[in-house]
């Protein structure tokens, strides 16, 4: 639970905590497919500079 939302400074419509929630809300869940998406992409783009054949004429 994060300390600001215990302590009072963060309020949270009802209903909400689906959306923002950060272990299982839907915006935290989004983030973590994008960022594991953009580094599959690196990836798989770095490894296809490494293992470029090249063409010797």
């Amino acid at each position: 639970m994060n300390p600001l939302i215990i302590s009072g400074f963060i309020h949270i419509a009802a209903g909400k905590e689906i959306v923002i929630s950060p272990i299982s809300g839907i915006v935290a869940t989004l983030l973590y497919l994008a960022g594991g998406c953009g580094i599959r992409a690196y990836r798989k783009f770095k490894e296809t500079i490494i293992h470029r054949p090249t063409f010797k004429y």
